[in-house]
């Protein structure tokens, strides 16, 4: 076990042979724009963030949702606002808020 932890240890520092994350000069507290030809709901904000599911996938016994672009697992959080993946379907996916009782039901959104 030591000699597991003292190899951990040493990688710990190296450079990384390729970047895992994607390019991108935007802030990170920018959310991205809503799809060409919706209108942003006037109910919008006083029912959570504008959330786009548009994506699903499975990997084993691992689910992942595609939202706004990012990949997330139940129980991941969504931002900083206390909203997390409660469930992941292929259909629709639940989000949950830390402090609010009532759930965000989103269903697949088909690109065309």
């Amino acid at each position: 076990m030591a000699d597991e932890y003292q190899h951990m240890v040493e990688r710990a520092g190296t450079a990384w042979v390729k970047d895992p994350f994607i390019p991108s000069s935007a802030p990170l507290n920018e959310q991205p724009a809503p799809p060409a030809g919706r209108e942003p709901s006037a109910e919008a904000p006083s029912q959570g963030p504008e959330l786009a599911y548009t994506g699903y996938l499975q990997l084993g016994d691992r689910r992942l949702a595609v939202i706004n672009g990012l990949e997330y697992m139940t129980g991941e959080s969504i931002g900083t606002r206390g909203y997390y993946i409660k469930s992941i379907r292929p259909d629709m996916v639940v989000i949950g808020h830390v402090r609010e009782p009532e759930t965000i039901q989103l269903t697949i959104e088909e690109m065309e």
